[in-house]
């Protein structure tokens, strides 16, 4: 069987271009950025589906990870694919999380939303729980994370949960030295502790399952992690923050990466996204 395959479900605002730089940086003909074509991400026909997912693989089989705003890992890619996923995520507090999405649609994607109008819309509340699972269940997310999780990831802790990632996947060697990549945009609201009560009360209401499901994760699971790492922490993260100074990724593995997406496997990922695109058009 084919060596187990790294699989990052990707929540918006949550430090994961980082990741998805890390890992293209270590693999760059290896590893699949995969984005939505026609849909938001976290509505139904955004997903990555397990047979698109086989022929993929089918076509690029030395594949060693992927991630993107379509993975879902309620669809069960391991019984398509016939091989080992390690499933991983990265969560981020979920107020913050949530005005860091507001920013970056109004900034970048070019919304004209007011952060009323944004509270009112009920595609971004909970979003990370949905995403988890399909659905408004805290209860079966909570369950994905715990079964099929090999790692998630904490954005406040960083470097900490970066080095107990590369452990818990089993990924030897990984370089985990990394630069910065947001974007940062003109912010329209106040930072969260400067927002009225009433504000942060609404928007509370909205994300009250992601609260609960990011007090699961770091009362409860993280712990965990924590527990199982063999090594000096402490020490391992002094290392890193040495490492990550002044750090620069390669260009040329970059260019490498874009080459190998845009000549490659991004026209392999849009044939098969095909019936997508049909439907899409017919909206």
């Amino acid at each position: 069987m084919a060596d187990a395959l790294v699989c990052f479900v990707h929540i918006e605002k949550a430090a994961g271009m980082t990741l998805h730089a890390i890992f293209r940086n270590n693999w760059p003909l290896q590893y699949l950025t995969l984005v939505p074509w026609y849909r938001w991400s976290n509505e139904k026909g955004g997903e990555l589906q397990p047979d698109e997912l086989r022929r993929i693989l089918t076509l690029l089989p030395w594949t060693r990870g992927l991630g993107g705003h379509t993975v879902r890992p309620y669809l069960d890619y391991e019984a398509a694919v016939g091989r080992e996923i390690r499933y991983i995520t990265m969560l981020r507090d979920p107020i913050t999380r949530y005005l860091s999405h507001f920013e970056y649609q109004c900034g970048v994607m070019g919304q004209d939303w007011t952060l009323d109008s944004f509270m009112n819309e009920r595609r971004f509340d909970n979003y990370m729980t949905k995403r988890l699972a399909g659905d408004f269940d805290l209860d079966f997310a909570k369950e994905q994370l715990e079964r099929k999780f090999t790692f998630v990831r904490l954005m406040d802790r960083f470097d900490e949960s970066l080095i107990l990632m590369a452990s818990a996947i089993g990924a030897k060697g990984l370089d985990l030295r990394y630069t910065k990549q947001n974007v940062r945009v003109k912010p329209k609201v106040q930072p969260k502790k400067e927002l009225s009560e009433g504000v942060l009360k609404r928007i509370r209401e909205n994300n009250a399952l992601d609260l609960k499901l990011w007090d699961f994760v770091v009362d409860t699971l993280y712990p965990t992690y924590v527990e199982r790492y063999r090594g000096n922490l402490e020490s391992r993260l002094s290392q890193h923050a040495e490492s990550i100074r002044d750090y620069r990724f390669p260009r040329y593995r970059e260019l490498m990466w874009q080459a190998y997406r845009n000549g490659l496997y991004r026209h392999i990922e849009q044939i098969f996204h095909w019936r997508y695109a049909i439907r899409a058009r017919d909206y």
